[in-house]
């Protein structure tokens, strides 16, 4: 796996199978839409151009490419969501993932603690722009559930400028390194005042190449991207299709507690791939026959205890195996893992892990 901005391709593994999948209402039964491979990538490159953009004409270290940046993400569930971190990673930009639903004013004091140079936020009319406050500097860029541009407001930057900078970068290979930090994600702050968690980008390219090895993803996986941004665990859940060219399928804006449209979404979309915490995964359970998702091949439980009554809940229901007999075979088999993904250790400590 590349560590440049721009390395993965659009096209290279994809073999026309599309990027993302999504139905059209809350239930999951309407009509299914696609994006492809290299609609997505278009999006999130000139998403990239933007922001990077909008920071060079801010700082002078990075329009030199001698310094990193933030960029402030506050999207809903669809396409925009894994486009939008993509777009910044092109960028060699930092993301900060916030979660729509928190309070205004919650996002307002990460994204300022966090110094961003842009904040990307969904067309979503439920999703409101975070009050920044007047001595705020930086650009937003709306953007569609495809992860398209709606409409981009510099707040000190003329809008004129901001294109003229934008398409000069989008028009000239990248000559930026990748981000040193992938993201920063902030705790609860259910103890007191949120902290932010500053994770490097050679820990989370460290934890995919690895994971990829054991648990034997192949681009002909379908994945479910259903965990909410905010939580470590999506992490994976949303790169690892987007770098081995496989489809993610998009779970409706809050629907992943509603178990009956996650049945659905996971019948519909064919999808091999979950994740689960335990706990969550004995309640879906409740809502599946046997059956009823022919296709699922492997689940990943993190987050809590994996219980033996977990695992002979999902054996009535589908009969997975609970370790693979040879973690190098790359066969397709149906599996049930339970393991520690910790994205926040340096690249030496995760691999005495494995």
């Amino acid at each position: 796996m590349s560590s440049q901005p721009g390395a993965m391709g659009a096209t290279a593994v994809s073999e026309g199978r599309p990027a993302f999948t999504w139905f059209e209402d809350k239930a999951a039964k309407g009509a299914e839409k696609t994006l492809s491979f290299d609609d997505a990538h278009r999006n999130a490159w000139a998403v990239a151009a933007t922001v990077r953009g909008a920071a060079s004409l801010l700082s002078k270290s990075v329009a030199s490419g001698n310094a990193g940046f933030k960029i402030g993400l506050v999207t809903s569930r669809s396409c925009a969501l894994p486009l939008a971190q993509l777009a910044c990673f092109k960028a060699g930009a930092t993301f900060v993932q916030c979660d729509p639903q928190w309070p205004a004013e919650r996002t307002a004091g990460i994204l300022q603690e966090a110094q961003v140079s842009a904040i990307i936020v969904s067309e979503d009319p439920s999703v409101v722009c975070p009050p920044m406050g007047p001595e705020w500097a930086g650009a937003v860029v709306v953007v569609n559930n495809q992860g398209a541009i709606v409409k981009v407001e510099g707040r000190r930057v003329a809008a004129a400028e901001l294109t003229s900078k934008s398409e000069a970068i989008k028009s000239a290979p990248p000559s930026w390194k990748a981000p040193e930090v992938m993201y920063v994600m902030y705790t609860s702050g259910s103890t007191g005042k949120p902290k932010g968690c500053v994770v490097p980008t050679a820990g989370v390219w460290h934890r995919f190449g690895w994971g990829n090895k054991i648990l034997g993803f192949t681009p002909k996986d379908v994945f479910v991207h259903k965990t909410p941004a905010t939580f470590d665990c999506s992490v994976a859940e949303l790169w690892v299709p987007m770098l081995l060219g496989c489809t993610s399928v998009v779970v409706p804006d809050g629907a992943h507690l509603d178990f009956g449209v996650m049945a659905t979404v996971l019948a519909r979309g064919k999808v091999t791939v979950a994740h689960f915490v335990p706990s969550v995964l004995a309640m879906f359970l409740d809502f599946v026959a046997p059956g009823d998702l022919p296709n699922l091949r492997q689940i990943s439980c993190t987050g809590e205890a994996l219980l033996y009554a977990h695992r002979e809940k999902l054996t009535k229901v589908r009969n997975l195996r609970s370790f693979p007999p040879k973690p190098r075979d790359h066969t397709p088999q149906r599996y049930l893992f339970f393991h520690f993904c910790p994205f926040q250790l340096p690249p030496l400590l995760t691999s005495q892990l494995r």
